[in-house]
């Protein structure tokens, strides 16, 4: 199971670090910056990503409260709602979709960096010491 978490957090800050860069460059005038080209497309799949993978430290919550009771459901819904890392992942999962939103209308780059930034809040409150003590 750490394997499996190490794998999605390393993912999650490739796709945080495209995201990122995507959203600095644009406020990089036309005729300064580099010509980097990122295809849209692939832009909406790091935002996807983004949830996907941010969902392995829940996923490491879950198992670890699993007893192979068949309060499963109960268990789950119960981590996303009372524990500080699934309340964030909750979070960014909105979040990520109203970035995913203003992406694809290709809406205000001062919006498209909020959202990311509340985005990377919520990663580094999930993360914080005080919320990972079980």
């Amino acid at each position: 199971m750490p394997f499996i978490v190490s794998l999605s957090e390393f993912f999650n800050y490739i796709f945080y670090s495209l995201l990122a860069g995507h959203v600095a460059l644009s406020f990089v005038p036309d005729e300064k910056k580099p010509k980097i080209i990122i295809p849209k497309p692939m832009l909406l799949l790091s935002i996807l990503g983004i949830i996907v993978s941010s969902f392995g430290p829940v996923l490491q919550v879950i198992f670890y409260f699993s007893d192979g009771s068949d309060y499963f459901n109960q268990k789950s819904w119960s981590i996303l709602t009372d524990f500080q890392v699934g309340k964030a992942w909750i979070f960014i999962g909105w979040v990520a979709t109203f970035l995913w939103m203003t992406v694809y209308v290709e809406g205000s780059k001062y919006l498209q960096a909020f959202w990311l930034l509340l985005m990377i809040l919520a990663v580094g409150y999930a993360s914080h010491v005080a919320s990972l003590s079980l």
